[in-house]
């Protein structure tokens, strides 16, 4: 720490004190040292600035705990949707499709939903790649009743209510009785 009375005070400087000893002579016959504390100037100004931002704060606080709470007023809800569930009756017919086609095409059919029961014949020679296979209906072709792979010809398969048909390259199937 800087404490010669004859070094200059560099202000930031961690070495300079905020209060600094003077020596003075005050009758310059007698012998006697008098010491006396002084504050340096720019020592004076900061702590003048920290005094003053401490009472700002003092203030702000207090004004701000002395506020009366005000009450905000919300919007007030929408109703909520009222949902009501109502039955409604379903009819479901389980009995022999009435439909009119008689023409079956590559795909996977039900007999007596998507085609009448009956006695079906290509119409054509079929691909060498025709496949063709009936299974029990609600299987998903897991329990497989007839199937075959013709290779040639005119195939024909007999096909009742309640089976599976699925036929694969083996062109367009016709009903013959």
């Amino acid at each position: 720490m800087n404490t010669d009375p004859g070094v200059p005070i560099i202000p930031g400087d961690p070495a300079t004190p905020v209060y600094r000893r003077k020596r003075s002579i005050t009758d310059p016959s007698d012998s006697e040292v008098q010491s006396s504390w002084h504050v340096h100037p720019l020592s004076a100004s900061v702590a003048g600035v920290g005094i003053v931002a401490l009472l700002v704060g003092l203030l702000l606080f207090t004004a701000s705990r002395n506020q009366t709470p005000v009450a905000i007023a919300s919007p007030s809800p929408s109703p909520s949707p009222v949902i009501q569930y109502v039955e409604v009756p379903v009819t479901v017919d389980t009995t022999e499709a009435t439909t009119t086609s008689t023409m079956i095409t590559d795909g996977a059919w039900t007999i007596g939903v998507d085609f009448p029961a009956g006695k079906y014949r290509t119409t054509s020679p079929v691909d060498p790649n025709c496949y063709w296979e009936i299974d029990k209906s609600g299987t998903n072709g897991g329990t497989i009743i007839n199937n075959d792979i013709p290779g040639g010809g005119r195939p024909t398969v007999t096909l009742k209510a309640g089976q599976d048909f699925r036929t694969r390259d083996c062109g367009t199937w016709t009903k013959s009785s």
